[in-house]
């Protein structure tokens, strides 16, 4: 009884100036253009000083004091429409000291656009805000309304709030407002806003600050989940601060154009500082009934282990037209328990709050719920929420996987619905972890649902998987919603339970040769090459290019003998048939017959033959007599070496593996010491010839100067050249891509002052590296004493 001495002792200090406003709310529906029945739910201190809201018991009818007046501010005629009021009490808490009180009234306005403001309608000391840490005492209170009947809307509504929260210092309170809206429409909070004349105007030299706006520093309001948290520390003072909240309607999330407003004003009591832990509430939060059902519950107030109380004081609760409360374990007690029951005759949301206190005067937040009444038929949640059935969806481990199926799916145990927000499917590979694909549940062209309630969706596979790869379907929580209408937005399925099983890719498809009575073909899957086109895989023979079969190979077919085709003997009764299927890689530059980049693809075709059977037949004619050996010896007057990446020199007579763009450097010397030496030119030749069109050699020095842009001279001494070059192969060649090397040199007698050597020389001092391109074209004179030579090296490739 603390907590009622108290107030009562505090009502009779400030009698003087009427501080018995303890908030309210109110709110309209439409009746028709210009029309509408407005609703208030207005409260006031629990005091019999004031009789008019002096509630015993409630259902108790009162009527406010004259000296408020509910009017249109806007109208020239009619403006008064209501003093006083006339009231039903709906909750009372002596605990605290509060009444609510509700009632309503029609009202056929002049306009079809106007504002309703309830107010004093004399001094502000008639009925006053309580003396306020946040602004002070004599504050004057008004509760504005904005209505526009030239739209169908009814405005959203407040049944939820209570006059006063309480909270220790030090500790916080949050407040979910829960408004509703008859039209489904969605809702904003906001602090009342003097920029749009929302607050009071100041009535006397000391009442300068409206109650308006964001209550303290540290009060957060949470606009479009109508959440207030107000936090208090060590600075914040005892006693009683004051909120002002304008409740707003929109067309939809996006829509930032208010459609009505409406006031709900309160209290907040900070104590002495001490626990924060209050009395526990349980109760329903959400329930569907049909219109005029009457629905039943039970409400249990219990103290927590860490609550510093010892009993529960009081029940105090705010709901709309319709509830019933009744205790049926009254407090104080540890546990007080009570029966509500709840009955309406008109369809849509009602949302109500409960909170408790304590012997020692805490609170905890308010526990707020909600209840659906609609007039179609309500159904009851599923005792289990939709699962997947990994049995019943596609593809799953162990079952056959037909890659060009139209559509995949994923099974549940019950019918769904679409979600309404993004839920995806997701594809992903196991061992990465990777994303391959995801599906948006919301979106009709990404998942279909067959139906309203559908227990297979589908959605088209993903392109270019894997092979051999084991991969998960998983579905978002949530990702399907449950027909039913409990209108409370309980997921469809269930939080834990990703539903995700596997599947495996097959192994790929392996190319095939069929070796026929008069033609090789080759069957290619198209996954084996990446899907590239058919036109840029070519034979030995560049004209010989695959051809598309259908979505899932392309061929290739020659005869033994086409396309280049290679005849080996590999042992004795058996022929070979070889031939090659390659892309062309980017050429070096425009026109060159070579490259520096790895092909894509490159894939032996061969068919070993046994006996005679096909029917082409090659032979060797013997078309000489015995064949005779003569021998000879010689040297050549020049060297041309090779040295490796490291420099290390490569021996005589090996074909050494290289890869593309490795620095070959070659070093051409003369055979007798003491002459000079110069390189005339080089040029690089495939071993292995296509025998068409397209072979082509490539010099990349000539008459002493660099072709190639990646050729370098790095030893320039008289008996010795080296240069290095980027390693390259040819775009087109037969089987083997080997490459020779051969160099044209010159051996000059020293000191000369016309040789060959010399012309070089000057030759090459013209084409440096600022001058490149500036070769002569003048062919090089020899003189009687230089000596012209060739020589070469094989290269091989490395893959």
């Amino acid at each position: 009884m603390r907590a009622v001495v108290l107030l009562g002792l505090f009502a009779f200090v400030q009698l003087a100036v009427a501080t018995h406003y303890r908030g309210g709310t109110f709110y309209w529906e439409r009746l028709g253009r210009s029309k509408i029945r407005v609703y208030w739910r207005l409260a006031f201190q629990l005091t019999s000083s004031y009789p008019e809201y002096y509630c015993q018991q409630a259902g108790d009818i009162l009527q406010a004091e004259t000296a408020l007046v509910l009017d249109c501010q806007d109208c020239m005629t009619n403006q008064t429409i209501l003093s006083p009021l006339h009231m039903e009490c709906v909750s009372i808490s002596r605990e605290m000291g509060w009444s609510i009180l509700q009632g309503h009234i029609d009202y056929h306005s002049e306009k079809d656009i106007f504002r309703m403001n309830y107010h004093t309608g004399g001094r502000c000391t008639d009925s006053s805000w309580i003396y306020l840490q946040n602004y002070e005492g004599g504050k004057c209170w008004s509760l504005l309304t904005d209505v526009d009947t030239s739209i169908n809307n009814n405005s959203p509504r407040v049944t939820t709030g209570l006059p006063v929260y309480r909270v220790r210092q030090g500790c916080s309170r949050l407040i979910d407002l829960m408004p509703t809206d008859p039209d489904n429409d969605f809702i904003r909070c906001r602090w009342a806003d003097p920029a749009k004349n929302e607050c009071p105007p100041a009535r006397g030299y000391d009442d300068k600050k409206p109650v308006c706006g964001q209550p303290t520093p540290i009060t957060y309001l949470y606009e479009d989940k109508c959440l207030i948290q107000f936090d208090t520390d060590d600075n914040s003072g005892l006693g009683w601060y004051g909120a002002s909240v304008m409740v707003e309607d929109f067309k939809n999330k996006k829509s930032f154009e208010a459609k009505s407003t409406v006031p709900y004003q309160f209290l907040l009591d900070v104590t002495e500082p001490g626990s924060c832990i209050g009395p526990t509430i349980d109760i329903a939060e959400c329930t569907s009934i049909r219109v005029g059902e009457v629905f039943t519950t039970t409400l249990r107030a219990y103290l927590p282990e860490d609550s510093d109380g010892s009993v529960v004081q009081e029940v105090q609760g705010s709901w709309p037209d319709g509830f019933t409360f009744e205790y049926t374990k009254p407090p104080p007690a540890k546990v007080v328990e009570a029966v509500i029951t709840f009955r309406s005759m008109k369809a849509g949301m009602n949302a109500f709050s409960f909170t408790a206190i304590d012997d020692n005067g805490v609170q905890n937040d308010p526990k707020v719920g909600k209840i659906s009444v609609t007039t179609e038929e309500v159904t009851e949640p599923p005792k289990t929420l939709p699962q997947v059935e990994p049995q019943k969806s596609y593809p799953l481990m162990g079952q056959p996987l037909d890659l060009e199926a139209e559509y995949w799916w994923v099974a549940f145990d019950q019918g769904i619905t679409r979600p309404k927000k993004k839920k995806f499917i997701y594809i992903s590979n196991i061992m990465t972890g990777e994303i391959i694909a995801k599906y948006d549940a919301s979106k009709e062209n990404q998942v279909i649902f067959d139906g309203e309630k559908s227990k297979k969706i589908k959605y088209r596979p993903p392109q270019h998987l894997a092979p051999n790869t084991i991969f998960s379907v998983s579905v978002d929580d949530g990702f399907g919603e449950v027909s039913y209408n409990d209108a409370c937005g309980r997921s469809a399925t269930n939080p834990s339970d990703a539903g995700a099983f596997v599947f495996q890719t097959p192994k790929p498809l392996e190319p095939a040769v069929d070796c026929g009575d008069n033609e090789i073909t080759f069957y290619i899957p198209r996954t084996y090459v990446n899907d590239i086109s058919p036109k840029k895989l070519h034979l030995h023979d560049p004209t010989c290019v695959a051809k598309p079969l259908n979505d899932t190979f392309m061929m290739v077919r020659f005869g033994y003998d086409e396309c280049e085709t290679r005849i080996l003997n590999p042992k004795k009764g058996l022929t070979r048939f070889l031939n090659t299927l390659r892309d062309d890689p980017e050429p070096a530059g425009p026109g060159l017959p070579i490259s520096r980049h790895k092909r894509q693809f490159e894939m032996k075709v061969f068919c070993d033959i046994k006996g005679m059977d096909t029917a082409d037949v090659f032979y060797d004619p013997d078309t000489t007599v015995t064949t005779t050996k003569h021998a000879g010896k010689g040297s050549f007057r020049t060297y041309l070496t090779l040295f490796d990446e490291n420099m290390k020199q490569v021996p005589a007579g090996l074909s050494p593996s290289v890869f593309l763009n490795d620095t070959l450097t070659f070093s051409a010397k003369p055979v007798k010491k003491g002459m000079d030496v110069e390189i005339e030119s080089c040029k690089a030749t495939p071993l292995d010839r296509t025998c068409t069109k397209y072979d082509a050699d490539y010099e990349f020095i000539k008459n002493g100067c660099p072709v190639d842009n990646t050729v370098q001279y790095t030893d320039l001494s008289a008996s010795e050249k080296r240069f290095a070059v980027s390693a390259f192969s040819f775009l087109h060649y037969a089987s083997n891509d080997q490459v020779m090397v051969k160099c044209k040199m010159f051996a000059c007698k020293p000191g000369k002052s016309s040789s060959a050597c010399k012309d070089l020389k000057d030759n090459r001092n013209l084409c440096s590296s600022t001058n490149r391109g500036r070769r002569s074209s003048e062919k090089i004179a020899a003189d009687v004493d230089d000596v012209a030579f060739e020589a070469f090296v094989p290269l091989r490739f490395r893959h």
